[in-house]
């Protein structure tokens, strides 16, 4: 089938490419940075948690792969600017770049105190901007790149008691959009995943703890469940890689059909 399409196995490689992948303590990130060691990338990957990025990197070096950590706080310009050094001064080049970490917020708009407003925009919005900027910067001279910035379903729809994580991840669209139009005939190609429900080692304990939400999921998701990492992993990596050669300025969802409109009959049985 794929050599039908003109798509072939060697286009979901990455073997000798520098890829940076920010978040890659835990959830996605973390199987997104295996998964791409294992496709032939060479790693960067970058976090607040070092311990927790130490044990992602242990993964990949068990497996045969190639992991470089940083330690990273997106919402933190001068740890940016420190981990966009030691790329350059490190690797030289930068092929690709998952621009993936960020943070969760639940609460009613009008009781949500300034200071969460502040952190969820310095780390979603300015903190994804930044190292995109930085991103671009090293692409632009290279000419050549593609960036990925996980937004979510919550980026293309509106979500109760997410409004504040809702907006952010709708900048994350906007800045995607625009970004890739400005940079497309650079060589450099921008794209958005925007994923639902993730079952992560934190979201799996908090609905096993919490029956009524697993219940909800079932009701409200279409296919009843949410996504394991590596399966929305694979979306990432395809457009990271060349396969998605002719896609710029994307939003990919992948959230089970959560965003596709209401179940009805589900959601009354």
């Amino acid at each position: 089938m794929a050599a039908a399409c003109g798509v072939e196995t060697r286009m979901y490689r990455f073997d000798g490419k520098n890829v940076l992948v920010t978040g890659a303590s835990s959830g996605l990130g973390k199987a997104v940075a295996i998964m791409l060691a294992e496709r032939g990338a060479r790693v960067i990957i970058a976090a607040r948690r070092a311990d927790k990025l130490a044990e992602t990197a242990e993964i990949i070096r068990q497996t045969g792969g190639e992991a470089t950590t940083i330690d990273l706080d997106i919402a933190d310009r001068e740890s940016v600017a420190k981990c966009f050094e030691q790329i350059e001064d490190n690797h030289g080049r930068l092929d690709a770049a998952f621009n993936n970490a960020g943070l969760a917020h639940f609460g009613v708009a009008s009781d949500i105190p300034d200071r969460e407003i502040r952190m969820l925009i310095d780390t979603n919005i300015y903190g994804t901007l930044d190292c995109m900027r930085q991103e671009l910067r090293i692409m632009k001279r290279q000419g050549s790149g593609v960036i990925l910035n996980t937004s979510s379903v919550t980026g293309v729809v509106g979500a109760s008691m997410l409004s504040l994580y809702s907006a952010t991840k709708h900048a994350i669209v906007g800045m995607t959009k625009s970004a890739a139009i400005e940079h497309a005939r650079a060589g450099i190609r921008i794209n958005a995943l925007c994923p639902g429900g993730i079952a992560t080692e934190l979201t799996e304990a908090s609905m096993r703890d919490d029956p009524a939400q697993m219940e909800w999921t079932r009701k409200t998701v279409p296919l009843g469940r949410m996504a394991s990492p590596r399966e929305v992993g694979e979306i990432a990596c395809f457009l990271l890689s060349d396969a998605a050669s002719f896609m710029i300025g994307s939003m990919v969802v992948a959230d089970g059909g959560l965003g596709a409109g209401f179940d009805l009959a589900a959601a009354g049985g």
